[in-house]
């Protein structure tokens, strides 16, 4: 594990708090036990940083709905369920339970998924698009050493991303990022010299028609 891995419920904060302003317009967090580093999925574990992160930001926050292998879908959602966050993520669309507009997330590089090549990506971007036409937003993270060649080759094909320390642990061939947020200030950078805008959470809300941050229960 990364020695720059936030762990405590203020160095979450802290670090959701950094990369939104670096830019990223939407968090995707976690918790951890306090101890041993290892994710935690008890909405009480949440609570802290949430509200610290809604007090100091107007970033969009995004709540997991992963969990452990071993959970059962309805201790994977507890968390969300709980503090009705404006976005959380949802790993099966197949049972038709949400309505458009939808945001679909292609992850690479994952141990027994999809992989890193170039057409990989293509390939995802195109299915995206036949299955869903107009009523999409499509973004990608990529795993390890992939992560910024994914994201770059997304942007090219009209994608948003997602990177961050959940994702990758390494900022290049400098070596180990020391923070999300100094991946989204690169990937930023990216984007921008690709002539493309940075969204801002106003932005990205407008763009998936999001209840706002008033609405949440955190």
């Amino acid at each position: 594990m990364s020695p720059h891995l936030p762990v405590l419920a203020q160095e979450i904060a802290d670090a959701a708090i950094g990369a939104a302003e670096a830019g990223a317009a939407i968090v995707h967090l976690h918790a951890r036990d306090p101890k041993t580093g290892k994710p935690k999925h008890s909405p009480w574990a949440f609570l802290p940083f949430l509200r610290v992160i809604k007090q100091r930001s107007e970033v969009v926050v995004n709540i997991t709905a992963r969990g452990a292998q071993t959970m059962r879908v309805g201790e994977r959602v507890l968390p969300a369920q709980r503090f009705s966050p404006e976005i959380a993520s949802l790993h099966s669309v197949d049972r038709r339970v949400i309505e458009p507009p939808l945001f679909i997330q292609s992850v690479f590089g994952i141990l027994g998924g999809i992989g890193t090549h170039p057409e990989d990506v293509a390939h995802m971007k195109r299915t995206a698009d036949r299955l869903f036409g107009d009523s999409h937003r499509w973004s990608v993270l990529g795993a390890g050493k992939a992560q910024f060649a994914i994201a770059t080759q997304a942007l090219l094909l009209g994608g948003n991303v997602r990177v961050g320390l959940e994702d990758s642990l390494w900022l290049g061939p400098v070596g180990l990022a020391r923070s999300s947020a100094e991946q989204v200030t690169r990937i930023r950078q990216i984007n921008e010299a690709l002539v493309f805008a940075t969204a801002t959470p106003a932005e990205a809300r407008e763009m998936l028609a999001l209840k706002g941050g008033d609405a949440v229960n955190f």
